[in-house]
């Protein structure tokens, strides 16, 4: 990635160099805002401008007087890009900076993504939330919710306390249905061939025996948080159980375990159903998201997690926050930030939708800069060939070195004709023998998409959309320089460098999501897979369907 950003920017530069004793200092300068500036949200921006010649013109206009110059430009949302030249001159001044309200970096970013379950993935075939619950109760030992030794009244002779053990509850069938209503979720399992091994013991008595259920169906309400599935008003019911006892027990006692049984077996079903119930629920919904896995020479470290759920008759929808941070910060100053924009966009409908956009990218490529990963990038010549760069013929042949930084981070943007990556603080530093250095700044406008690439999304560069380009102002350069031909070289060189800069930047993933069985063993894993990738307002939704092994 830095290889490709070194030959983007590179190629608005290599054509200033000239003979020695020939360059001249650019006239026109900015002296507020200093480079790199991120302004606060609706203040006007104070520009001060300094210049060895006049006229000046700024932003089109020209400035009255000899200068120095303090102008207010009206407030921006995002990107700002402000020009300064004295006509006829190509060494133009650029300065860019952002505006906007920023999201303190180390924090957690709310709303970064969305999340929606349709109702038929929560319930109604393979795959779904129903079916995942069921089958971790299908074939488990439930004998655990029990709540044990239960206690019966029995006549032998005289009335005997009886503490009756069980030693397993197993199905092999749960059927499970999760019907969404506003605000909570319709709960039913219905279990087949309920098998209970049981033991009975008293004074002067001791038995076992098993029994059971054709059927036994528990219904409840399950209210939902981001970190629990609780099951209330819990109802059931259920075959007469057939009861075979080695012996010990008497008709009447017998008769009192049905009894007994019938009152307990359901609670303990119900308990199993919710440990269920939050072992698919809780465990999907926060791990049910894409994650960014790009690993960069600098670090950056990652945290999503589940900050809202909400139940409707549409489903399950739920948002997520993100702290995403360089892991050693290095570039962004004490008052930078994360330039804030709303959260992805809305999902709703059949299936497994997730929402991204400009709430997850701004952050993460905020925490690429910051760490220092496009910052004082230094290329020789011959790593630039290397790349692509076509034979410098002299002087370029004297190139030493190409040094590159962004003062700013990119962000992501949504103009009329789509989203754009917008890159300010473009700096490149190039250093020519018998030369000296010649600095220059720019910025880009950059069409993207989110490109489904076999098991994940990248953000590459739209070329069915065209580039837009800034002026680039130099420090200093030969006077036979053209700026239109300087700007011609890199609307030619920007489509094909800029798909291999960011073909680098967000890899979103979608990760396997082992389950965990109720006795703690592993369960299922769920594999989520892309299915579709489609533009929304502001952001992309990723269609995702669920595979189980």
């Amino acid at each position: 990635m830095r290889h490709a950003a070194a030959l983007f920017l590179l190629a608005a530069v290599v054509p200033l160099a000239g003979c020695e004793g020939c360059n001249e200092t650019a006239p026109v300068r900015f002296l507020e805002p200093p480079p790199g500036s991120m302004l606060p949200a609706g203040v006007p921006v104070r520009v001060r401008i300094s210049s060895s010649e006049t006229p000046v013109e700024f932003q089109g206009e020209r400035l009255e007087g000899s200068g120095p110059w303090t102008v207010d430009v009206d407030p921006v949302d995002g990107l700002g890009v402000l020009v300064a030249e004295v006509p006829g001159n190509p060494l133009i001044a650029v300065r860019s900076y952002h505006q906007g309200r920023y999201r303190p970096p180390h924090d957690f970013h709310a709303g970064v993504m969305r999340l929606a379950l349709g109702p038929d993935a929560v319930s109604g075939g393979d795959g779904t939330l129903a079916a995942l619950v069921g089958g971790l109760l299908a074939d488990a030992e439930l004998e655990s919710f029990v709540d044990e030794p239960l206690t019966m009244s029995v006549t032998v002779g005289l009335p005997v306390a009886v503490q009756v053990y069980v030693d397993s509850v197993t199905t092999p069938s749960a059927a499970v249905a999760l019907t969404p209503v506003e605000g909570s979720i319709d709960f039913e399992a219905s279990l087949t061939d309920v098998l209970v091994d049981y033991r009975a013991t008293a004074s002067a008595l001791n038995s076992s025996g098993t029994a059971r259920y054709d059927t036994m169906t528990v219904r409840g309400t399950a209210t939902l948080t981001t970190e629990a599935v609780t099951l209330s008003d819990v109802t059931s019911e259920h075959s007469d159980p057939e009861i075979v006892d080695a012996g010990g027990l008497p008709p009447a006692g017998v008769a009192s375990l049905a009894t007994l049984l019938n009152d307990e077996l359901p609670e303990a079903i119900a308990a199993a159903a919710e440990r269920a119930a939050n072992a698919v629920v809780v465990r999907l919904l926060t791990d049910l998201r894409p994650t960014v896995g790009v690993a960069f020479d600098h670090p950056i470290t990652q945290r999503i997690e589940p900050d809202g759920v909400a139940v409707t008759a549409a489903g399950l929808a739920m948002t997520y926050r993100a702290r995403i941070e360089a892991a050693t910060p290095a570039v962004a100053a004490a008052d930078h930030g994360v330039l804030e924009r709303a959260a992805g966009p809305a999902v709703d409908g059949a299936g497994v939708q997730v929402g991204v956009g400009s709430a997850l990218v701004n952050p993460f490529a905020f925490a690429v800069w910051d760490a220092g990963n496009f910052a004082d990038l230094s290329f020789s010549k011959a790593e630039l060939e290397s790349l692509g760069m076509e034979t410098l013929e002299f002087p370029y042949s004297n190139l030493q070195s190409a040094d590159l930084s962004l003062l700013l981070p990119p962000i992501l943007e949504w103009a009329p004709d789509g989203p754009r990556l917008e890159i300010g603080g473009i700096e490149i530093r190039l250093t020519v023998t018998g030369y000296g250095e010649t600095r220059a700044w720019t910025a880009a406008s950059v069409p993207v998409a989110l490109r489904q690439d076999g098991a994940n999304l990248r953000l590459v560069v739209d070329e069915a959309r065209s580039v837009t380009l800034q002026d680039a102002g130099f420090e200093a350069m030969s006077t036979l320089v053209d700026q239109n031909k300087v700007l011609q070289l890199l609307r030619t060189a920007v489509p094909g460098v800029v798909g291999e800069v960011f073909g680098d930047l967000p890899a979103l993933e979608l990760t396997p999501i082992p389950l965990t069985r109720l006795d703690g063993t592993a369960g299922p894993v769920v594999r989520p897979s892309l299915s579709a990738v489609a533009p929304a307002d502001r952001g992309w939704i990723l269609t995702v369907a669920l595979d189980v092994e």
